[in-house]
């Protein structure tokens, strides 16, 4: 199952990240990564988002028994889990690695033969690549000029995670949305206040090289509030202006920071690039902001 498969499902289910994560039985942080596409969605989570997914959208209609559908010969009946346990239309949930009585080396080989079989095929979801609201884009921005190199970039800058923490120095829970308070900054956080760091944002991308380098860490780890995607935050000058979603508007006041102690965060992850590649910025105007919003330069100094 790939990421942008797993998002469309919960969304069809109606379900918030949080809601998913206890659904699956795992963390908000695990599901996140799964619609990022940092972590291989597991047999087992494959599975139930499929079965929750397809129990919703056939509870109102006839079900229809597979080896009627495939006219299976009683030899193959007759090594059928399905058959076995009266289980006609969830075959490919409770068989296992078998497939028409022959078992296959692996879950995804054997989904791989049941997404393209007539029983399970018509079931499944149409997914539409634009949906995925949180996609790492490969476009790039110019910080300078506020032009965009290719004219599809525009919308690859966006939020990809918002994440808060009650106190400072640890690291930050990932939620689905945040209200950003004028001259504040993020309701609840422990970096808001009146001063000129009241909202932290890291690219993606930094986080995403820091995992490739061997770092167990993901959204929230570094004590940002803010991850993005498409923009290269260190190579924006102090006092350009943002609108995050429909309302919000911040500006940079500081380019990284310097870090005199190792605080909690270094040891837990094993380092720390939000002094490196971090910036801040204070709340010139509020609004609520949430994963998936684009971000727009407004105004960069001197222009």
């Amino acid at each position: 199952m790939e990421s942008r498969e797993f998002a469309h499902l919960r969304k069809a289910l109606n379900k918030t990240q949080k809601e998913v994560a206890t659904l699956l039985g795992t963390s908000l942080k695990a599901v996140h990564s799964y619609e990022q596409g940092w972590r291989t969605i597991p047999a087992h989570v494959e599975r139930q988002m499929l079965f929750l997914y397809i129990r919703r959208r056939d509870a109102s209609q006839k079900p229809n028994l597979c080896w009627k559908i495939k006219r299976c010969p009683a030899e193959h009946r007759s090594r059928c889990p399905a058959w076995e346990f009266r289980a006609g239309t969830l075959c490919w949930f409770i068989s296992g690695t078998i497939c028409e009585g022959t078992a296959q080396k692996n879950w995804r080989e054997k989904i791989a033969v049941c997404r393209d079989c007539e029983v399970l095929a018509p079931l499944l979801p149409k997914v539409d690549n634009s949906e995925v609201s949180c996609h790492h884009g490969n476009h790039r921005t110019d910080p300078v000029s506020g032009r965009q190199k290719n004219a599809e970039a525009q919308e690859t800058m966006k939020i990809v995670s918002i994440a808060t923490s009650r106190k400072k120095g640890t690291r930050k829970q990932v939620v689905d949305e945040a209200v950003l308070i004028q001259d504040h900054g993020i309701e609840g956080d422990a970096h808001a206040g009146p001063w000129h760091r009241q909202v932290s944002f890291l690219a993606a991308e930094s986080i995403e090289k820091a995992r490739q380098s061997g770092l167990e860490v993901t959204f929230g780890d570094f004590a940002e509030n803010i991850a993005t995607s498409g923009i290269e935050w260190t190579r924006m000058p102090i006092g350009a202006r943002f609108q995050i979603g429909e309302n919000a508007l911040v500006e940079v006041t500081q380019i990284g920071k310097e870090c005199h102690n190792k605080c909690a965060i270094y040891y837990l992850a094993g380092d720390c690039i939000m002094p490196r590649e971090g910036i801040f910025a204070r709340v010139l105007r509020g609004g609520k902001v949430r994963c998936g919003d684009v971000i727009r330069v407004v105004s960069l100094p001197g222009t």
